[in-house]
């Protein structure tokens, strides 16, 4: 159905409400870069549209990781200016501030939101919570005294069995995770299947946002995962391995790790 419509959208591209679904599809179904493209259509054909801006902004940050430096918090401020009481507006503006560091902006937006919201609304706890890091995070930078760096190697194979399922060309994902906390990668590495066995190294540097650190989390994740679609969200038919490392205060690790099982 999806790409019957994308086909009609060919022909008929002036289909407003056409493009709209299609990019809800393809969000729906993960594909977040065919949404980005879809709701950008949509944006140059119905510009200043606080809904399309919003989505396109969710869309694009989603097939980046998450990340909304740039053009997603662009398009969310644009938003913002339009409809300062929208939800899903105040949501991500509150996202692409604290992604930028600017946490007392990221908790106004986030309190704004909370104080609209049913108190046992399951949003309003959830942004209670990121409130409170945002404020710890907002608290560590003013002492500005964070732990020493932390530096995980990574030798990362894929198990014999699997090899038939890889092409050389499928994109494979390293990166580290909390245990116990948000799943986003707090550090990535991007490559090819083609560079297996691989030896990496995972540090601040590869963090997807600016103020995540390792050395704040005591158990880490470290995740190799093959995509066959090159998306970032893990999907059936990827394989993937995993292993945990205890930091306990050290600011080094050694993990080796086999990709040894497939997604269903």
């Amino acid at each position: 159905m999806v790409a019957a419509l994308a086909q009609r959208l060919q022909q008929r591209p002036e289909d407003l409400e056409g493009w709209m679904m299609l990019g809800r599809a393809y969000l729906y179904m993960q594909q977040y870069d065919n949404a980005a493209q879809a709701f950008a259509e949509l944006n140059r054909r119905k510009p200043n549209d606080p809904a399309v801006m919003l989505h396109y902004a969710d869309a694009l940050s989603m097939a980046r990781n998450g990340q909304m430096l740039g053009e997603p918090a662009e398009l969310v401020d644009q938003a913002l200016k339009l409809v300062p009481e929208d939800h899903t507006a105040l949501w991500l503006g509150g996202m692409a501030k604290a992604e930028a560091g600017d946490y007392a902006q990221a908790i106004a937006y986030w309190q704004k939101l909370a104080a609209m919201l049913p108190e046992q609304d399951e949003t309003k706890q959830q942004l209670q919570k990121m409130i409170a890091m945002a404020e710890a995070e907002q608290g560590a930078g003013a002492a500005s005294t964070a732990a020493a760096p932390v530096e995980i190697k990574v030798d990362a194979g894929l198990a014999a069995e699997l090899k038939s399922k890889a092409d050389p060309a499928d994109t494979l994902f390293v990166y580290a995770q909390a245990v116990t906390g948000p799943k986003m990668p707090l550090a990535i590495v991007k490559k090819q299947v083609k560079d297996l066995p691989l030896q990496t190294v995972l540090n601040d540097s590869m963090a997807m946002q600016p103020q995540t650190h390792l050395a704040d989390f005591k158990q880490l994740r470290i995740v190799a995962r093959i995509s066959k679609s090159g998306n970032a969200m893990p999907q059936p038919g990827d394989l993937i391995g995993t292993a945990e490392v205890n930091l306990d205060g050290s600011q080094s690790a050694a993990v080796n790790l086999t990709i040894d099982r497939e997604l269903k």
